[in-house]
């Protein structure tokens, strides 16, 4: 009987989050874009960060000075559509 052969892959992941590609420049181009990079100064990182809204049951971002508002898509996987600022003036340092 044949026996399976071990390999070792390289992946190549975004310290700010959980993704990972096999090609670095992926890797590299998302971390240039990525929501919870604080260099990118995103809703994510901002102390008015999107939050889950109880009653409509997706995120919205009430608190945001930039005015940032997520509305439902119901063409979009989740129901949501979210296309959040990246590098925003009005971002804060969360705690």
């Amino acid at each position: 009987m044949t026996e399976p052969i071990p390999k070792q892959v390289t992946r190549w992941s975004c310290p700010h989050c959980h993704r990972s590609w096999s090609k670095r420049r992926s890797a590299s181009d998302h971390i240039e874009r990525c929501w919870f990079n604080p260099a990118n100064r995103s809703c994510k990182t901002c102390f008015f960060r999107v939050e889950p809204d109880e009653e409509y049951g997706y995120v919205t971002n009430e608190g945001c000075l930039a005015g940032v508002k997520l509305e439902r898509d119901p063409e979009h996987p989740s129901g949501v559509f979210a296309v959040l600022p990246l590098h925003c003036e009005k971002w804060e340092k969360a705690e």
